[in-house]
């Protein structure tokens, strides 16, 4: 498997701003890189939290079964493009979605293990990756209620625009920045 620029996707996902050369050089050596193959799931829905995802190249679909019983897709992530970072704060969760490839390729993957390991021997790495990811949440979180007010004050109102419709948009933006 090729490897990559860890510094370079680190940067364009905006995941780990703040961690320093040492820091990188100590998350290079534990992440693992696993393929992207078209069809094949990297977790499943309710599979037990495992770890973080960055995408090297190629596609993954986030996808989720449907009241029909089939999947319906939710996003398509990219280069650069990370998921399932919640897992790291919620060890104890199960997934809420599936990540299956889209286009073949390759992507790092952060053990939750090794996550916790930095965090209970109290490694300044780990707890700069917790400011940075937190960061990054609270901005999607925030955009998220955001959303929500602008949803209950256009019901308040009675406006024209279709409920199902701001539903639909409102699904869009938060699908294309929230965890998995």
């Amino acid at each position: 498997m090729k490897k990559y620029n860890l510094r370079a996707l680190f940067s364009e996902s905006g995941l780990f701003n703040g961690l320093t050369d040492e820091d990188l050089d100590i998350v290079e050596e534990i992440v693992l890189c696993r393929p992207i193959n078209p069809g094949e799931y990297l977790f499943k829905e309710g599979a037990p939290y495992d770890g973080l995802y960055l995408i090297c190249c190629g596609k993954v679909e986030v996808v989720k079964v449907g009241s029909s019983g089939r999947e319906e897709l939710l996003v398509v992530l990219e280069r650069g493009q990370v998921f399932g970072e919640v897992a790291l704060f919620l060890e104890e969760g199960k997934r809420v979605a599936s990540a299956k490839g889209a286009e073949k390729g390759e992507c790092y993957f952060f053990p939750i293990a090794v996550f916790n390991e930095f965090l209970n021997n109290d490694h300044p790495t780990a707890y700069r990756m917790v400011l940075s990811m937190a960061k990054i949440l609270s901005k999607r979180l925030d955009r998220m209620n955001q959303e929500i007010v602008k949803l209950a004050e256009n019901e308040r109102k009675e406006s024209k625009t279709d409920t199902k419709q701001d539903l639909t948009v409102l699904k869009e933006q938060l699908m294309s920045s929230w965890s998995f």
